[in-house]
């Protein structure tokens, strides 16, 4: 490669770090409402995110072969044991088959609300592990790709200041 090539490679690579590091308000949060994204349990039944109006919604995307994303779950349940009792709800949702989301849940001994996503594209979702937190109304106001320790003390005090600033 030449030195301009290696300059071009540069520049993109700054580019896109910047890009992923953009908070929501600044790169999603007019485009993604909590009542565009899709998701079913389990049993192939269609959760209604309208019914949680008034609370914080935390969505990770995730998937069975993504490591990060599977390194990053045992922080989230930390957190979420952390947050117990405040005004918040956990979503781990991966577009592939139930069958396998199933048998991913079976083989871990994690109590996450592992759900199906239908429509992973039509959010925008490029990469994996990705976050997603609402606020009570279905605003997007948090949104960050990639792995994150999510029991970190920094992080925790970040997520509850989200629920609070928007209760």
């Amino acid at each position: 490669m030449n030195r301009i090539d290696n300059v071009g490679s540069a520049i993109i690579f700054t580019l896109l770090l910047v890009w992923s590091c953009t908070p929501a308000k600044e790169r999603r949060e007019e485009t993604i409402a909590l009542e565009n994204i899709e998701l079913s349990n389990l049993n192939g039944e269609k959760i209604n995110l309208s019914d949680q109006q008034g609370k914080t919604v935390f969505i990770n995307f995730w998937a069975t072969w993504c490591r990060p994303c599977i390194q990053e779950m045992p922080s989230i349940a930390a957190l979420q044991t952390q947050l117990a009792g405040e005004n918040i709800e956990f979503f781990f949702a991966s577009d592939e088959e139930v069958e396998r989301i199933q048998k991913f849940k079976e083989s871990r001994s994690m109590t996450l609300n592992f759900v199906r996503l239908g429509n992973q594209e039509a959010l925008g979702i490029q990469a994996l592990p990705t976050t997603f937190i609402f606020n009570g109304e279905g605003n997007l106001i948090y949104s960050e790709v990639g792995f994150r320790k999510w029991d970190e003390p920094a992080t925790i005090e970040m997520v509850s200041k989200l629920i609070k600033d928007h209760e």
